[in-house]
């Protein structure tokens, strides 16, 4: 299990979710990991917090859901079944850092 992969889980229903936590979480002994759940549907608001994910596994067009971040467990998570590539992790760490209000100057 690493940062930036992509695994089902069950949440409100099986859908699949990027893990956002750090590498340094992921190598202890916790059973708590950071998700950010994929979706298919666009957000109707006038400020998009999701970030657009050009993954072919995933066979749709899909985005990860920035605001919809939440602590799940390794237990609900499949293996993984792709991950999302460096620009699209640094995109997410972006919006995570503005959806959270996180100043990093």
């Amino acid at each position: 299990m690493n940062r930036g992969d992509i695994c089902i889980a069950d949440v409100d229903k099986r859908r699949p979710v990027v893990i956002v936590s750090s590498s340094e979480m992921l190598s202890l002994d916790i059973w708590q990991v950071h998700l950010v759940p994929i979706t298919t549907s666009r957000s109707s608001g006038k400020r998009s917090t999701s970030v657009p994910l050009l993954i072919e596994e995933l066979r749709r067009d899909s985005l990860a859901s920035c605001l919809d971040l939440f602590l799940g467990t390794r237990l609900m998570l499949s293996e993984p079944v792709t991950s999302v590539g460096l620009v699209e992790l640094r995109q997410i760490d972006e919006m995570l850092t503005d959806v959270l209000g996180i100043d990093l100057s």
